[in-house]
């Protein structure tokens, strides 16, 4: 959770940013069901934050965590 805090600081400051989950923990799994998420093209959104359940972004952002 704390890369996702990183994620979402950075984005509170105006960055683009790309959260990647390649761990075994499936917090985003969890994350997308709370928000209940909906896909946009490769990514799910929350709360500005672009969200990969792969390790393979479809554009380019400032910042990967």
């Amino acid at each position: 959770m704390t890369a996702f805090n990183l994620a979402a600081w950075l984005t509170a400051r105006g960055a683009e940013v790309a959260y990647i989950e390649v761990n075994t923990n499936r917090h985003l799994q969890l994350l997308l069901n709370v928000y209940e998420a909906a896909s946009t093209g490769e990514h799910y959104a929350i709360d500005g934050i672009d969200c990969y359940l792969t390790n393979e972004p479809d554009r380019d952002y400032q910042f990967t965590v």
